[in-house]
């Protein structure tokens, strides 16, 4: 590889990594705003997950080491 091309490669990946640290960074402030305007307009109740119980435990195989 050519050393003139160095520079060109690494000024490419700086720029990449700070473009994609600026986005994530937006994207988390995008996510709070729409956060925050879902919480407003939702009703004061809180939703659970009701947890999940089988009625009967499956049956094992039966194995043969015969």
């Amino acid at each position: 590889m050519d050393l003139d091309v160095l520079p060109y490669l690494s000024s490419a990946i700086l720029v990449a990594t700070t473009a994609t640290i600026v986005l994530a960074f937006l994207s988390y402030l995008v996510f709070r705003l729409r956060e925050r305007k879902r919480r407003v307009s939702r009703s004061d109740e809180l939703v659970f997950f009701r947890r999940y119980y089988p009625e009967a435990e499956p049956a094992e195989p039966e194995v043969d080491n015969g």
